[in-house]
């Protein structure tokens, strides 16, 4: 199954179940699951990076779904800490593969 169908339905089953605030964190997750695949296509040496990568924003978001369950965020606070975590490890990332 395709990545973008993958994001798709789990937009919908979380929408009809009424779990629009685990959407963001969600989509994160399928993201970096991607990056798994990434790491395994490349050769080279540089397929670590993407390892890391996904590893880092697969916990992230593993953590942010586990937050909003026990109400230790809300809603907009999910999208806000999906959206920074996710920025920083990629600008970590890009930043290691420049020194």
């Amino acid at each position: 199954m395709a990545g973008s169908s993958r994001v798709v339905i789990t937009v919908i089953a979380l929408r009809r179940r009424d779990y629009s605030e685990y959407i963001m964190p969600s989509v994160a997750f399928i993201v970096g699951a991607h990056f798994f695949g990434l790491a395994r296509a490349m050769t080279g040496g540089g397929e670590r990076v993407f390892v890391w990568i996904g590893g880092l924003i697969c916990i992230s978001a593993a953590v942010i779904i586990f937050a909003i369950a026990r109400s230790l965020l809300s809603s907009t606070q999910s999208m806000a800490v999906t959206g920074f975590s996710c920025a920083i490890i990629l600008w970590a990332a890009a930043v290691s593969t420049l020194i």
